[in-house]
């Protein structure tokens, strides 16, 4: 059982599989943090604009 463990870990340790995975998993997280950040920035325009249009309609129908 020990020596069936160490071979395990042996194994993975050496194997670049994991060093691969490892970097997908980086460059996942940081294009999700770029799209989170950016979705920020629109849904804040988007709220500006829908604020400007709503007063605007306030104004032209207010007597």
């Amino acid at each position: 059982m020990k020596n069936r463990l160490f071979k395990t870990i042996s194994r993975l340790f050496w194997d670049d599989c994991g060093a691969t995975v490892i970097e997908y998993a980086v460059m996942a997280s940081l294009i999700s943090v770029a799209v989170i950040a950016s979705v920020g920035q629109i849904a804040s325009r988007v709220k500006d604009s829908f604020n400007t249009s709503g007063n605007a309609v306030n104004q032209s129908l207010s007597p």
